[in-house]
Order: C-alpha cells, then structure tokens, then sequence
C-alpha cells in the first residue's frame, strides 16, 4: 500500500477573499499577518486542486509578508514534494518543524517524506511523536505511516502500530489494508480475509484490496471469488499495475 494518509494538507480551511494589489502601500503588522494568512489559505486552496503555479505564487507571497509561519512552511514543503523538488521540500519542512517543534502535523509531513526518501529512523521518531500527541486529531493516520515507515526493517513492529491506529479506529480503512497485506506476507489466509471484508465494509474498492482478496481467495481454494475478484479489479481499474498483475495470474 502506498502512504495513503500519508502527507495531506487536511484541515485547512480555503477561504476565497480579495487580497491586496502588489502596488498597495506598506501594511501594518497586523494587516501583513490578515494578508499573510489569505495568501495561504489561497494557496492550499489551489495545492488541493493540483494547481500548483498558483499554490507556488500564494505561498511565496504569504511567506514574504510573514516568514515565521510553520503552516506556510509546511505547505510549501507539501508542494515542493508533489512538484519533485525533494531537497526544497525538506528544507521547507524542517524550516517549519524549527519554528514549530511540538506540531504533529509537521511532525507526520516531515516523517512521511523522510521515510519515502529512505531515512527511516528519524521518520519513524517524527511519526511517533506525532501519533502519541493529544493535540493531533487523527492519531491512527500517523501509526499508520509509521507502520508503512518501518515494515520494510521489522514487520513485527509494524504490526504493533497497526494495532495501536485501530485501537484509537477500529475502522481505519489504511490500517486494515496494512494489516491484510501483512498477514497475506505471513501466510495467514483466514486473517488476511478478516481485514478485507472489514475493509470492504467501509471502505471504496482498491486495486491494492482487490488483488489482496483475489489472491486470498485463491490461497483458501474458492477460485471462483479469485476469478469475481480479479475481474472487477480489472474491469473498474484497467490501468492500475495491480490489475496488471492480476492478469497474468
């Protein structure tokens, strides 16, 4: 499973309002800050919308009217990840860990990249802090992440952090995807099929969860759920690479 909640600018409200021309006089401090902080919400707004020119251009502005704003950092770390800029988006990260040090959500963002660029330790401690801190309000995303971070170097640990994520949501969709293809790994079919159809009940179809149960299925000798299986991954998601391994299996 790829970092499904892995780096997110979720919680941020986009609010469209007018912003000040480029020739407007010099702002006071607190008409900077007003200005700083419509700028971001204008450039999450178009980050969401994959419109990354405009993102760009808000953020740099806000960041120019206030540069002490993790939030901004942290979302122009975002944007230079998707835009693959790795070493701009680590230095905006850790720019707003410095100015932020006991925020979870920079603590996840830095965390997840971290991992995805193979420093796995100092991920894993970012996303520890992040999933064990009160004031993060989705803790089971970042046990998660920290799951997907070290499964490669201890399987066993990771399992443990899926456990402590459904533990605080027992219906975490990536947490039972994690935990099915775990158990697949392991060959333990039965567990394997327990998580999908927990899954399945509450969350979209997959490509990842359909070659997982295509796959299950086959293991526990009912070919014909494999074949129902495999053709629907196929059929709804033609393109992905798991439908391309589900036919030629």
């Amino acid at each position: 499973m790829r970092h499904s909640c892995l780096l997110r600018v979720a919680g941020w409200c986009a609010v469209l309002l007018l912003v000040a021309c480029a020739g407007s006089p010099a702002l006071e401090p607190e008409a900077r800050r007003d200005s700083a902080d419509i700028h971001f919400q204008l450039g999450v707004e178009h980050l969401r919308r994959n419109q990354f020119g405009q993102a760009e251009s808000n953020l740099r502005r806000s960041l120019d009217l206030n540069d002490r704003s993790a939030d901004t950092h942290m979302a122009m770390g975002v944007l230079f990840q998707q835009t693959s800029r790795p070493a701009m988006a680590e230095q905006s990260f850790r720019k707003a860990l410095a100015l932020s040090p006991d925020n979870a959500s920079v603590q996840n963002n830095l965390g997840v990249f971290l991992c995805e660029r193979g420093q796995r330790q100092e991920g894993e401690q970012l996303l520890l802090k992040a999933a064990r801190s009160s004031r993060y309000l989705t803790p089971e995303a970042a046990w998660t992440n920290a799951a997907v971070c070290i499964r490669p170097l201890d399987s066993a640990r990771a399992e443990g952090y899926l456990r402590q994520a459904l533990t605080v949501n027992p219906l975490f969709p990536d947490a039972l995807m994690q935990m099915a293809s775990i158990s697949l790994s392991q060959q333990e079919y039965l567990r394997s099929r327990g998580f999908l159809s927990r899954y399945e009940s509450i969350g979209p179809p997959h490509p990842q969860t359909l070659l997982m149960r295509s796959r299950v299925e086959r293991a526990l000798g009912d070919v014909a759920a494999a074949r129902k299986y495999q053709q629907l991954l196929i059929t709804t998601f033609p393109e992905s690479p798991e439908a391309e391994q589900a036919a030629q299996e």
